[in-house]
């Protein structure tokens, strides 16, 4: 089977206690939408699936539980392989959990009947809806999910999340999305041609351009050659971070955005007190830049403003984009210079850097 993505996210103990729960999810998509299960209590979408129990099949598996989620029947002769997610963490009760994820397309019938949800399926509110993939994708990063905020809830959300992006960016949806697809892929240039077509304007090149525009105005010199420097240079890690920790292209780019903006004030203006700067930068970067932007969701702006205005609290484990930042900010000083103690020896730079270089 393919392979989607692997989520390796380092924070167990390599000879601990062990603990395996391989899981089917069915992928059951009809025009532009797609049957999920919507916790009501907590506000997120998962592929209708779950835990293979004693000797199933993988088909056995996802006709049981995409019947007693969802209510819907599945039609066997329908199922095709889509691909696996593997993921490893620290898990709830074991020090390292480790889940195999199998994606399975497959077609239901008409007529749906009553689901059967477990204790824990039921408190959560599950409910069988046909939804849009952007809508699913919005709820899972940036919805508030109240007090469902553990580790393995929000990466399993940013999973789920990532492979309806995947499916989103391979033109599953709709006959019109399937067709432009393949014409998109036919009408490729060749490596000669590429460089005369124009590139998309994206939301990094309208953030990119009003920071310019500010950077540009700096009249010490010194400051300004240290705003891109720097700036640039820790926008260009988390970037690299968030593409290198399974995040799609467009997080990547507001990872980037909030790299550039993360330090932007204390560069314009010298004399600000650096007492909660942090802060005061989220301040600044949402009023001359943020609220700007015309290419992201009042969504996507707020986790944006939230990275820079947490950047600072490098000893604190929080959001998973806020860390995205803080890793790339710590990074990015180590390695402008390599021999200033508090970021070579900040136990943050060896993580990146055994995670990026040693690929640990």
């Amino acid at each position: 089977m393919r392979e989607l993505a692997v989520y390796d996210y380092r924070n167990y103990i390599e000879n601990g206690t062990v603990g395996k729960r391989p899981s089917v999810r069915g992928v059951i998509i009809r025009g532009n939408r797609i049957a999920m299960a919507h916790s009501l209590r907590y506000d997120y979408y998962k592929f209708p699936g779950g835990g293979i129990d004693g000797d199933e099949t993988h088909t056995e598996t996802l006709i049981r539980e995409v019947k007693e989620e969802t209510g819907l029947t599945v039609i066997e002769s329908s199922v095709s392989e889509y691909g696996y997610v593997l993921r490893k963490e620290k898990g709830k009760h074991e020090d390292l959990f480790i889940q195999e994820n199998f994606y399975y397309f497959c077609d239901v019938t008409d007529t749906a009947g009553d689901q059967i949800l477990d204790e824990y399926e039921a408190f959560e509110e599950f409910v069988p809806e046909w939804v849009e993939p952007e809508t699913a994708i919005e709820a899972n990063l940036y919805h508030d999910h109240k007090d469902k905020n553990t580790l393995l809830a929000k990466h399993m959300m940013e999973r789920e999340a990532a492979v309806l992006r995947l499916l989103l960016d391979e033109g599953k949806f709709g006959p019109a999305a399937a067709e432009a697809n393949a014409k998109r892929s036919e009408q490729q240039p060749d490596a000669g041609q590429r460089h005369q077509q124009q590139r998309q304007y994206t939301g990094l090149d309208e953030a990119r351009k009003l920071i310019d525009d500010i950077i540009k105005r700096i009249r010490d010199e010194e400051a300004k050659r240290g705003a891109y420097v720097h700036l640039y240079g820790v926008g260009l890690m988390a970037s690299l971070l968030a593409l290198r920790r399974g995040y799609d292209r467009k997080t990547a780019e507001m990872a980037e955005v909030a790299g550039m903006l993360h330090d932007l004030l204390t560069y314009v203006d010298r004399n600000e007190d650096t007492d909660d700067h942090a802060h005061k930068c989220a301040d600044y970067a949402k009023e001359h830049v943020l609220d700007c932007l015309k290419c992201y969701s009042e969504a996507e702006k707020e986790m944006i403003f939230n990275g820079i205005r947490n950047h600072s609290d490098k000893h604190i484990k929080g959001f998973w984009f806020d860390e995205i930042i803080k890793d790339a900010d710590a990074l990015q000083h180590s390695l402008r210079n390599p021999v200033e103690d508090y970021f070579y020896y900040h136990p943050r730079v060896h993580q990146v850097i055994d995670e990026v270089v040693n690929n640990r």
